[in-house]
């Protein structure tokens, strides 16, 4: 009589694994999801990747204006190379500098108010052809060149993804937008963002 009644009060082992139907049921779930969401996936990186660039170039932009008018001085943008001199390749580091003997030279005397690191080879970041320099005067105005400048930022193989931010001879700055809803950007004159 005990030994039943050990068996009828023995622990009950529940099913502890999956059936095929199960595992395959949800392997199927896993690959459709992937496949819907990993080129979205891929998109939104490039696109957050592009955003945050332009945002640390607007910011950088708005900081040598500002400064040039709170410190009423000529303040200089500018790509430095290894011996931190203006170059015209806008991917090297950017620099915000009062270049006081106005020698396109970021010089141990002379006070770095901030700066961009490079971008990766990969990327491009286009400016005004001409110019290896943006100097804002103490108005706030461009002083160095005539005419409106365009930053254009451009993803390697993402070219639909490019941006820009337009910067006014006044020292204003519009950054790009989709203007027709097509998906990709545009400039205040509704011309798309040549990559080239």
């Amino acid at each position: 009589m005990r030994n039943q009644l050990r068996r009828v009060n023995a622990p009950y082992y529940q099913q502890l694994g999956i059936t095929l139907i199960e595992l395959m049921t949800a392997v199927s779930i896993v690959s459709i999801t992937a496949a819907i969401t990993l080129p979205n996936l891929n998109d939104f990186v490039i696109r957050m990747e592009v955003d945050a660039e332009l945002s640390e170039l607007h910011r950088l932009l708005l900081t040598a204006r500002n400064s040039a008018i709170n410190s009423e001085r000529d303040i200089t943008l500018c790509p430095l190379n290894s011996n931190n001199k203006c170059q015209r390749d806008w991917r090297l580091r950017l620099a915000v500098f009062d270049d006081r003997n106005n020698n396109q030279v970021l010089d141990n005397n002379e006070r770095l108010i901030a700066s961009k690191a490079e971008i990766p080879k990969q990327r491009q970041l286009h400016y005004h052809k001409l110019s290896s320099r943006i100097v804002y005067a103490a108005t706030g105005r461009i002083t160095n060149f005539a005419g409106n400048g365009t930053f254009r930022y451009c993803p390697d193989n993402h070219h639909d993804k490019a941006r820009a931010i337009r910067v006014a001879t006044s020292g204003r700055l519009y950054l790009s937008t989709d203007l027709d809803a097509d998906g990709k950007d545009e400039t205040r004159d509704n011309q798309e963002i040549a990559c080239n």
